[in-house]
């Protein structure tokens, strides 16, 4: 088993062999894949996603996911302890992903809070959207990175969202409680101006992680 560096600065080769810069849940289905057709071995998406963190490690990676790992990025010495000059992604673990969970639920609760706030119609009569569920859960479990839900000003869609992160996120019995959800007013993130921003630099302000 590596330790803590090691699997930093693997976690950083394999995102650089992927062409991944900042990861998502989505990219662990890519890299699954691509590790199955450069090596010819199978780790399952949901063990990249306890690598990356997104999914909760209860136990040690097998010699057999470490060694699959190291041949994907090329990596003979299975008993290597990487010195890459590469700065690691992440720095501490469970300590960040900690401190990113924290932030996230924090600025969503926020969001959720001015959602009800300014509602026109006492929140507890609104309804939650049964094909928005489906819709995001079709997402999740798929390869994309981006979906969006489209109407016209007026039409509920801050309510529709607002329903989508409480059942999903932040019920205690939600399916993906242990996920970590990020849910702000688009204004916070773009120029109302139209000048160009980068979405991860502003969300990682929001965050103050990196």
């Amino acid at each position: 088993m590596l330790d803590t560096h090691s699997l930093n600065e693997l976690r950083n080769l394999i995102l650089q062999k992927a062409g991944i810069k900042f990861i998502s849940p989505s990219d662990c289905q890519h890299i699954a894949l691509s590790i199955s057709k450069k090596v010819n071995k199978t780790i399952s998406k949901t063990t990249i996603k306890r690598l990356f963190g997104f999914a909760v490690a209860k136990h040690n990676f097998s010699k057999f996911t470490i060694n699959t790992l190291l041949e994907y990025v090329d990596s003979s010495d299975t008993e290597i302890v990487f010195k890459s000059s590469v700065t690691p992604i992440y720095k501490k673990d469970v300590e960040d992903w900690k401190h990113v969970a924290i932030r996230a639920k924090a600025i969503s609760q926020t969001t959720l809070t001015g959602i009800i706030n300014h509602c026109t119609i006492p929140y507890k009569a609104t309804i939650n959207r049964k094909f928005a569920i489906q819709d995001f859960e079709y997402f999740y479990k798929s390869n994309f990175s981006f979906t969006a839900f489209i109407s016209q000003p007026g039409y509920g869609r801050s309510i529709l969202l607002s329903h989508l992160v409480q059942n999903l996120f932040f019920k205690p019995q939600a399916k993906f409680h242990n996920d970590i959800v990020l849910f702000v007013n688009a204004n916070e993130i773009f120029d109302k101006e139209g000048n160009h921003q980068s979405f991860e630099t502003e969300n990682q302000k929001k965050i103050k992680y990196f």
